[in-house]
């Protein structure tokens, strides 16, 4: 699937604050990155859910004017700056909402890559892509074949999962690839769909 032949970029239209439809589907999308990474990071359940509510105000505020610059940075950075933005703030207590989660009202990137910096924040982005890319596996295949890929996964060895599921080894193989090559599709066609599909675009 080509980014060409997918709807309309979310991104792109979470741009206009009026999609309710739009932003909740966003909210839905990125809910559990964001409540997860501020887990990792110690934050309380109840700080947790503020750091994400004051995050979806700062986009809201944010993506009118948003210009998406691939040699600045990927939107996964833009996010994480958001993110880290908006935990500062709330553990700070500062109420004053006068002030941007995205200096310049994130007419740019100015972080190139802070993901370098911040490890927990590159372990659950490719957590929350193969969460995403699991549920999509989980509509399309049938039986068996998610019970072996996830015992592989866990790291059973293929012996074990073949006598296991009554299998020989070469068709446990065969699952694991197939599983796995799906995956992979899935994920590259959720990282096409974090681009503006503008951004070659003067």
């Amino acid at each position: 699937m080509t980014r060409e032949s997918t709807q309309e970029s979310l991104l792109s239209r979470v741009r206009d604050p009026a999609d309710d439809a739009s932003w909740r589907e966003f909210d839905a999308k990125y809910r559990d990155l964001v409540l997860r990474y501020c887990r990792r990071r110690g934050i309380s359940p109840h700080d947790a859910e503020d750091v994400r509510q004051l995050l979806m105000m700062g986009l809201a505020r944010s993506m009118r004017t948003f210009s998406y610059r691939p040699d600045r940075g990927r939107f996964r950075d833009y996010l994480y700056r958001g993110v880290r933005n908006a935990i500062s703030r709330q553990l700070s207590r500062r109420i004053d909402g006068a002030a941007p989660l995205f200096p310049g009202e994130a007419e740019e990137l100015v972080d190139p890559r802070p993901s370098a910096a911040d490890e927990a924040w590159e372990t659950e982005w490719r957590g929350h892509h193969l969460r995403q890319a699991m549920a999509k596996a989980e509509r399309v295949f049938r039986g068996r074949s998610l019970d072996v890929f996830r015992r592989l996964l866990a790291g059973d060895a293929a012996g074990d999962v073949a006598a296991a599921f009554g299998m020989n080894v070469e068709a446990v193989y065969k699952v694991k690839e197939r599983v796995r090559m799906f995956l992979e599709e899935r994920v590259l066609e959720q990282l096409a769909e974090e681009e503006f599909p503008d951004h070659d675009g003067p």
